[in-house]
């Protein structure tokens, strides 16, 4: 796989940026994070990991993609917890 970079931006919220992917491996880095992910336990519990995954347009602005994004990490919240949602 490409390049990566992890970042916060704010509270509970981190931004995966990730160099040019296919669709199906995207799909297998986000199983793969979110599988990962399961192996922390806060109050006993295993963690959880929602997300949206948006792509990266070279004329938009930055704030564009996070908005992009946040919209798609709630389209996965609503559709339950510990799953992925990928923007076309």
């Amino acid at each position: 796989m490409g390049q990566r970079s992890l970042a916060r931006r704010s509270g509970i919220r981190w931004y995966l940026l990730a160099a040019p992917v296919d669709r199906a491996e995207l799909e297998a880095m986000l199983e793969h994070f979110r599988s990962a992910t399961h192996q922390l336990v806060r109050d006993g519990q295993p963690v959880t990991c929602s997300v949206g995954a948006a792509p990266v347009t070279p004329s938009e602005p930055p704030d564009a993609l996070y908005q992009a994004a946040d919209r798609l990490l709630y389209e996965a919240k609503t559709q339950g917890r510990d799953r992925y949602v990928i923007g076309s």
